[in-house]
């Protein structure tokens, strides 16, 4: 493979090690918008096991988050609703000027 493919995938596994840290540990950093590359070279063997190891950290981060997702609308849901009140035809004031 040309060193010029494994720049580009380091690169490539870098940035998604970066977003993956900013979710496991919370930090609230929003990762950047995903575009997938154009003409990509194909994976560089010396890179499947850390390519592999990004997958399975994604896989647990999206199963964790979509855990909390699920908590998350389940205590929203138990949340006492406002009660909504029709409008009245009354006037809500007394306008003794005028």
């Amino acid at each position: 493979m040309s060193a010029e493919a494994v720049r580009l995938w380091v690169e490539l596994l870098d940035r998604f090690d970066a977003d993956l840290a900013c979710v496991e540990h919370g930090s609230g950093g929003v990762p950047c918008a995903w575009q997938p590359p154009i003409d990509f070279p194909p994976l560089p063997v010396e890179l499947a096991d850390r390519a592999g190891e990004t997958a399975r950290r994604q896989q647990a981060a999206i199963a964790a988050l979509s855990a909390s997702l699920r908590d998350l609308r389940a205590q929203v849901a138990s949340w006492p609703r406002a009660k909504q009140k029709r409008p009245s035809s009354v006037p809500v004031y007394l306008d003794l000027l005028g």
